[in-house]
């Protein structure tokens, strides 16, 4: 059964405006990050992976909760809600936990996060077995749950997730900006954004964002190419047009965001998404601590480089006496 990482009730807006010949069906832009590939798709046919998020249990049994129910209402509210953000009007409380709740689910079902949560899970279940082994205890409860996180990591990073960050996002402030330029926002296999735009001042350690962690924090998602949602602490809720230099700077974040492809909804592609950012004169590099902390990094890999060379050089000695 394939699944979608990127729903296709979402996908189905960047489907390229376009009249199109007789018996064909709409397609999306799916283009590589770097730029240089380009490919139709239709969008129930994009961004599938076979039983992604298909629980599977002990008995052998497949679940399938998380893909029909928990996903299944989160798309089928956006859907809903869609309407109603493309023509500017104000959301209750109730759609605004609605827009939160799918934005999260967004977050947590793309193939990035939930590869990412798979290799947490299985360190998290090998230690409860080490634990155990040297204890000398049978496999008990909480090996069996660590075990089950383990195998169904993607199922299990959905619902950990969807248990808090909506509730999380709803604390912050929701904007919706809107444009109406040619090439509209754009999307990817991991549209949900989260930066906070003084990371550089911070030691790398510190850089990683989180809902509720810092002030700055700015999470974008496109909902449709012509409406972005944008959650802040700062910024004024409610909908505001985004100047074309806004526009150009929120598809560089998702375009530098990608895993492997991005959706662009007439195939357009502009050069500005491809420039990386300059490092700031005052960022945490530049600074006495951060000159500092480099140049333990160069001495260290130096003394890295100088021991590995010897042991090469004793090996080597080693087998020719031998």
């Amino acid at each position: 059964m394939d699944q979608h990482t990127i729903p296709n009730s979402y996908l189905k807006a960047w489907c390229d405006p376009s009249p199109l010949p007789e018996k064909h069906e709409p397609f999306i832009w799916m283009i590589s990050k770097d730029g240089k590939e380009k490919r139709k798709r239709a969008p129930h046919k994009a961004f599938t992976e076979s039983h992604r998020y298909t629980i599977r249990r002990i008995n052998g049994e497949k679940d399938l909760t998380v893909e029909r129910k928990t996903l299944g209402t989160t798309e089928n509210d956006f859907v809903i809600l869609r309407p109603k953000i493309e023509a500017r009007e104000p959301l209750t409380a109730e759609e605004r936990l609605k827009l939160c709740a799918f934005a999260t689910a967004m977050f947590a079902r793309s193939k990035k996060q939930g590869d990412h949560f798979a290799e947490f899970f299985r360190t998290i279940h090998s230690q409860v077995e080490n634990s155990e082994k040297r204890r000398g205890a049978k496999p008990g409860r909480l090996s069996w749950e660590t075990r089950l996180h383990a195998e169904n990591a993607p199922a299990s990073t959905i619902g950990m997730f969807m248990l808090s960050w909506p509730f999380l996002l709803m604390r912050m402030r929701i904007t919706i900006l809107c444009t109406d330029a040619d090439e509209g926002f754009i999307t990817s296999d991991c549209p949900f954004i989260m930066i906070n735009p003084e990371a550089y001042k911070l030691p790398p350690a510190s850089r990683a964002p989180a809902p509720g962690a810092n002030p700055m924090i700015e999470i974008t998602l496109p909902l449709t190419p012509k409406r972005l949602l944008f959650i802040s602490h700062l910024y004024p809720p409610g909908y505001g047009q985004a100047p074309q230099a806004v526009v150009d700077e929120l598809n560089t974040r998702i375009r530098f965001g990608c895993e492997q492809y991005f959706v662009s909804q007439r195939g357009i592609v502009k050069d500005c998404w491809f420039i990386p950012a300059k490092v700031p004169d005052d960022s945490w590099e530049n600074s006495p601590e951060g000159i500092a902390a480099e140049i333990r990094r160069q001495r260290d890999l130096r003394a890295r480089e100088e021991w590995e060379a010897w042991v090469k050089q004793r090996g080597d000695e080693d087998s020719v006496s031998t």
